[in-house]
């Protein structure tokens, strides 16, 4: 009975140790410790909040949260809020966006990669 209770108290101990050593937004996400119940039992269970990797996505209720590749309406709206005015869309595929406009009275041409945020490839 003793060695009984002497192997519960270093396995709650050391339980309990692997909680403080865990970082505090681990935390946060969700954890539960039951104690109690028919025949005295202790348990412990981490949650990560209902979300689940599927398919190296982040997925939380079905819904896809990556965020979305660079489209022609972002790719205009990044090129007048770099200063280019009457910007618009002159070529468009599957890898870049290009779009034309006037920079101090200059004519301007600005590359963006499909990617997310609309990175800057080029810029004449």
């Amino acid at each position: 009975m003793f060695t009984f209770l002497k192997t519960a108290a270093l396995a709650s101990l050391i339980g309990f140790g692997a909680i403080g050593a865990t970082s505090t937004s681990a935390l946060a996400d969700g954890i539960s410790i039951g104690i109690g119940g028919s025949g005295g039992h202790v348990s412990m269970r981490f949650g990560d909040g209902g979300r689940h990797w599927r398919g190296g996505r982040h997925w939380r209720g079905g819904r896809d949260f990556r965020r979305p590749a660079c489209t022609t309406q972002r790719a205009v709206r990044k090129a007048r809020g770099m200063g280019v005015r009457r910007a618009h869309v002159v070529r468009a595929n599957h890898r870049v966006i290009k779009v034309r406009g006037r920079k101090f009275g200059q004519r301007v041409a600005v590359t963006f990669a499909r990617a997310p945020r609309c990175p800057i490839v080029a810029m004449r």
